[in-house]
């Protein structure tokens, strides 16, 4: 799978958003979130295509430019998102989804708590 781009609904911590990305071909990525609206935030991370790996980092804005880091996999779903008995990937993919975990040390979090989680979904 290619590097994930364009417009993605986010949800991180129970916050929703939007979730914006771009990548150039040595895997770099840039974008915007908006979870704290009407901030938008500049993020930017890295792709990793054998890993099927996204990093970025997010300057919370609320919290004076303090990152949360996001680390996430991709992988194609379909509708239902677990198959009864069935082993390997979708046949027929509807979505993309991005899942993984962000750190939010100063931001939020403490040290008996300092990880969340978060997906985003983009239809295909």
């Amino acid at each position: 799978m290619t590097a994930p781009q364009g417009h993605w609904r986010i949800v991180a911590d129970g916050f929703q958003g939007d979730l914006n990305l771009t990548a150039d071909p040595q895997g770099n990525i840039h974008g915007t979130v908006k979870i704290d609206a009407p901030n938008v935030e500049q993020i930017h991370g890295f792709w990793d295509e054998a890993e099927q790996r996204l990093i970025f980092q997010r300057p919370v804005q609320n919290a004076g430019g303090k990152p949360q880091n996001y680390t996430g996999f991709l992988f194609e779903a379909s509708s239902p998102l677990f198959q009864d008995g069935t082993f390997g990937p979708p046949v027929n993919p509807a979505f993309r989804m991005l899942a993984g975990s962000f750190d939010s040390y100063d931001v939020g979090g403490s040290g008996a708590r300092p990880l969340f989680g978060w997906v985003a979904r983009q239809n295909i």
